[in-house]
């Protein structure tokens, strides 16, 4: 359980980082 909570966390940063490069470009 604990490794999938950290998958999540790792994966909702990442989105983060996407979503606002996009918004930048």
């Amino acid at each position: 359980t604990y490794m999938i909570a950290q998958y999540l966390i790792v994966y909702g940063t990442i989105e983060r980082k996407l979503v606002v490069t996009k918004t930048e470009i």
